[in-house]
Parts: C-alpha cells; structure tokens; sequence
C-alpha cells in the first residue's frame, strides 16, 4: 500500500511539471508581442490617415505633411517672430475633433499660452505652432498619436482622436539667448 501510495504522489507530480511546462510554453514570446503590438499600431496609423486623408479632400484643402504624420495648412501669412524652441506663444485656438464636436474654443475661454518645449501641450500641437510665426492663421490636423493617444483628456477628448486645430498666432516673444 506504501508503494501505491508513493507511485500515485510522483505520477501526480510528474503531471502537475508536465501541465506547467504546457502553460508556459503556450505564453508568447516577448518578440512576438512586440511585433504583434507594431502590427496593431501600424493598423491604427494606417486606419487614421485615411480617415485624414478624407477629412481633407470633403474640405477640399491643400494641406502638407510632416515626416510624423502632422497636416497643416497655413492660409493667412503674417509678418511676426518665427516661433522657436523656447518662444513664449500666445495663441486664439479652435479644436475640434474630426467629427466635428468641438472640445476647446479661445473665443470662449481666452487664448492659450505655451512655451515651447516647457509648456505640456500635444506633441503635433508643438510642431503645427513651430511652423508658424507672429500672425500666421493656420489649421493643423493632429493624429491620436501626436495627440493625446490612447488615454484621451478627460471628457472632451477620446482615446484615439484625431485632433484638428484652427490657430491664429497673436504673439510670439522669443528668448534673448
């Protein structure tokens, strides 16, 4: 009875290493989730700029493009300070989704201030408002990732959302160094 008993705890033992080399042989490779996590990216940029792409051709605007993937459009030249690095920003500001519901407007809440690279504002908004300078009115089409990506911002901004801003440059005051 001795010998049963000892026999039935190693075949219990054996099979219980036998099922855990099972589950953890059936976990994916750190490299196969980060090729499958590029792949899903890929998808979503691919997805968003055609959604861009439609956006701008309903609205029938000439827009470029940056290496990020950042459209912008400025339609009206002013004659001021280039924004830099560093410049102070004070801006009239629209943005709207690209369903058109509109989460912030300068006319109604005051104009926006940033210095660049010191302020916490969107990735894409940064580099739109380095494009322009004193005066400038110009459009920026933002994707999610230059945006605010997967966690949204708050309750106006979803995961995910394309960003469009409507921007008028009312100043720009650069750094003496």
């Amino acid at each position: 009875m001795k010998h049963l008993i000892y026999i039935f705890v190693i075949l219990v033992f054996v099979s219980c290493d036998i099922q855990i080399k099972e589950e953890t042989s059936s976990i994916l490779d750190p490299n196969e989730y980060q090729k499958a996590l590029e792949g899903a990216n890929h998808m979503l940029n691919k997805s968003e700029d055609e959604q861009i792409e439609d956006y701008i051709i309903r609205h029938g605007w000439k827009m470029k493009q940056t290496g990020s993937g950042l459209r912008y459009m400025i339609y009206i030249d002013g004659d001021g300070e280039q924004v830099k690095n560093n410049s102070y920003v004070k801006f009239n500001c629209v943005l709207n989704l690209i369903n058109a519901y509109v989460s912030y407007n300068s006319v109604e809440k005051g104009p926006m201030e940033a210095v660049i690279g010191k302020t916490d504002i969107p990735a894409g908004l940064i580099e739109g408002l380095l494009k322009l300078k004193e005066g400038d009115k110009a459009k920026l089409i933002v994707p999610s990732h230059l945006g605010y990506g997967l966690l949204g911002y708050g309750n106006d901004i979803p995961s995910k959302a394309i960003l469009i801003y409507h921007i008028e440059v009312l100043e720009v005051t650069n750094p003496f160094f």
